[in-house]
């Protein structure tokens, strides 16, 4: 059996509010229980999905039209964008797929 999630479990170190050590520890933590889960059988694998920055930020503005509660989230500023995309690329993945080229119905 095959599950999608359409966040790691690492972002929410990136999203939580704590300081650097409290990052660490909660990285330790994301760690550990993907370690334990894999001892029962469970893999998990983390995915990043990228996008030529510019077009991104044209995906973001278009959903945003259909979904302005996002603004609440910031999602309208290009500095946000950029400063989380910086972090999700210095992250390690187990793949990356660049979907630059590509829509998803």
């Amino acid at each position: 059996k095959v599950l999608f999630a359409d966040r790691s479990p690492y972002s929410a170190i990136y999203y939580s509010k704590c300081n650097e050590k409290d990052q660490l520890a909660l990285t330790y933590l994301i760690t550990e229980q993907i370690e334990q889960m894999s001892k029962v059988g469970i893999d998990i694998y983390t995915v990043q999905v990228t996008v030529q920055r510019d077009i991104l930020f044209d995906r973001i503005i278009e959903r945003l039209e259909f979904e302005p509660v996002r603004k609440q989230f910031n999602e309208e500023s290009r500095q946000w964008m950029e400063q989380t995309a910086d972090w999700y690329d210095n992250f390690h993945w187990d793949f990356v797929v660049d979907n630059t080229n590509m829509r998803i119905p």
